[in-house]
């Protein structure tokens, strides 16, 4: 550590450290935690994004963030600055819920810098409060004394994680089942999932992982060749679990419940979507400020900013989108699973009562070969060149460019997105005042109903052939 704490500028990058790493008083005043310890290495991440087991990840992250913090820490007098990035910020650090589970100094300190955001708005005034804590003087001294008065507040109302003591019974049971497993004693390791899942079975917040004891004993009930328990089981997990995309469908038969398993492309465009809605929190401000931009980019005739704005309103509907620059470049691209979607926009068209130009469709004509060319996708995805434009044909002389390409008028891009505000305001209440599954209900039903979820969409964006518009 020594290069690090002798140095005047110096910059310590650490992955997963959270224990063991001293940096008392000058040796670090600034710390920037960069994403939330929720889940380290595959088995965690997949527990936490595939099954939302995210009950038993509360601990982790609670200990792990703890000491974290107590990195640049190290006594009553110390201090430093931390800053937080990242998308799961507003899941956990902005939910007061979750912040009780903390010790009430941290909490303190977090509320304390929570309610500094709307105050610090450029770059001065966020000079200025760093200013005041390093000094440590009298402007700091009220920040201080508001920092021990809600601390004993907040003394209060500390809670205890519920999952806590569920989790301790059940480990013993887990532990035995990976025992057995290792023996090779199936039916003993059938013994303890079953005791395992029958004390999960009661805590209604850990349906994912649920699922995936349901799903680990039907994959034993294969090695015992009982098929009958395994598909049964195999049919609890889907039922249990809300991100399905996980379960082989090519070991197990899942026909006799596909009205509970939606299509892949929508399950991961719903997936999608709930995950960026949970990253503001309790702070709908955030969300405010984001869609604005949305709405108020999608009413400009100026390129970028247009653009901007589409490639946003293809965020907030779940695809993974990007606006890529340079010459020959489509103007955007979405893309869920193995569905892209190549956009040529044209917004400012002056007279729409004129043809489209032969040089706007040629633009749109190799936007399909661009994304094969520059992006790693499977031989099996499909590609749909889209031209976004307020002129509605094609005279005869253009007609041979015309093939591959969809037409889609601006004012169905206002539709969706009237829509998807609608959608978006809904489930952002369920998310802060219902639960994950009710909020993960109403966004399937809304999205169907509205015709915007990524089947519907990608119907609608392949309406209109340009071709059939020749005149």
């Amino acid at each position: 550590m020594e290069p690090f704490t002798t140095s005047q500028n110096g910059i310590l990058l650490l992955s997963g450290r959270y224990e063991g790493i001293d940096l008392k008083d000058s040796d670090c005043r600034l710390q920037l935690f960069v994403e939330l310890p929720t889940a380290l290495g595959l088995p965690e991440q997949f527990l936490q994004d595939r099954l939302k087991a995210t009950e038993i990840f509360e601990n982790q992250l609670l200990t792990r963030l703890v000491q974290g913090l107590g990195r640049c820490t190290r006594g009553t007098k110390d201090y430093a600055a931390v800053l937080f990035f990242g998308n799961r910020i507003g899941k956990y650090l902005y939910k007061d819920e979750f912040r009780k589970l903390l010790p009430a100094e941290i909490d303190s300190e977090m509320t304390l810098g929570f309610s500094q955001i709307e105050h610090i708005k450029d770059k001065e005034s966020w000079l200025k409060s760093l200013q005041d804590f390093y000094e440590q003087g009298k402007a700091w001294k009220e920040a201080e004394d508001y920092i021990k008065y809600e601390t004993v507040e907040k003394n209060k109302d500390r809670k205890i994680n519920p999952s806590n003591q569920l989790m301790m019974q059940a480990v013993i049971n887990e532990v035995d089942y990976l025992y057995s497993l290792w023996d090779g004693d199936w039916e003993k390791a059938h013994q303890a999932a079953d005791r395992t899942i029958n004390q999960y079975g009661r805590n209604d917040s850990m349906k994912g992982y649920r699922a995936w004891w349901n799903y680990l004993i039907a994959c034993l009930s294969v090695l015992q060749q009982d098929f009958e328990k395994a598909k049964e089981f195999h049919n609890k997990a889907i039922q249990a679990a809300p991100y399905k995309l996980w379960l082989d469908k090519r070991v197990f038969d899942a026909h006799e419940i596909d009205d509970i398993v939606v299509p892949e492309l929508f399950e991961q465009q719903v997936n999608s979507v709930l995950s960026i809605l949970e990253s503001y929190g309790d702070r709908n401000t955030r969300f405010e400020k984001e869609w604005q931009k949305v709405r108020n980019g999608l009413q400009q005739k100026n390129a970028e900013q247009y653009e901007i704005a589409f490639c946003s309103l293809g965020k907030f509907l779940g695809y993974q989108t990007e606006r890529p620059l340079g010459k020959g470049t489509p103007d955007s691209v979405w893309n869920i699973e193995l569905s892209w979607v190549v956009f040529e926009i044209k917004s400012n068209i002056e007279n729409a009562e004129s043809a489209i130009p032969l040089d706007d469709i040629r633009q749109a004509y190799f936007h399909d070969k661009w994304v094969q060319h520059h992006r790693n996708i499977p031989e099996d995805a499909e590609i749909y060149n889209v031209l976004i434009c307020a002129k509605q044909f094609v005279e005869q002389y253009a007609a041979h460019a015309t093939n591959g390409i969809y037409l889609l008028d601006p004012t169905i891009i206002e539709s969706i997105m009237e829509k998807t505000e609608n959608i978006l305001r809904t489930v952002l209440g369920k998310l802060k005042y219902s639960t994950y599954d009710d909020a993960r209900a109403t966004l399937v039903s809304l999205l169907k109903s509205n015709s915007v979820d990524a089947v519907s969409l990608q119907k609608l964006f392949c309406e209109f052939p340009l071709k059939n518009t020749v005149g």
